[in-house]
């Protein structure tokens, strides 16, 4: 890889100890690492699935379903009223080995971040 201009003279300098950590750790005018283009497209694709108004067990049977059909890497966001929601999708989570990133609080609902697990 080719670096130009003050990212190069940055780089040089920082190598031979004439810059601090601060200033090294400056990368952004470096290109973004290199990835495929099918991978890049699913670490960003998100499907969001409307759960609201669904009572246990059926955000937990819907989100099953949704996973089964995703690509690894890909994301789901599941906007749940079920209060149990928040017990249940990260207990799946751990039998099925995808990935519970998490929960936000919207206006009247709650989203509930998962992603597929890559496969073994």
């Amino acid at each position: 890889m080719i670096l130009r201009g003050d990212v190069s003279r940055n780089l040089a300098q920082w190598l031979n100890g004439g810059l601090g950590l601060a200033t090294a750790m400056d990368m952004s005018a470096l290109p973004p690492f290199p990835m495929a283009a099918d991978q890049a497209l699913r670490n960003n694709r998100a499907s969001r699935i409307d759960l609201r108004g669904l009572k246990c067990p059926l955000p937990v049977l819907r989100a099953q379903k949704e996973l089964a059909r995703l690509a690894p890497g890909e994301r789901l966001i599941l906007e749940c009223t079920d209060p149990m929601a928040a017990i249940d999708l990260p207990n799946l989570m751990r039998e099925t080995g995808d990935i519970y990133e998490g929960r936000s609080e919207e206006p009247g609902f709650t989203a509930h971040h998962i992603r597929k697990a890559p496969t073994p």
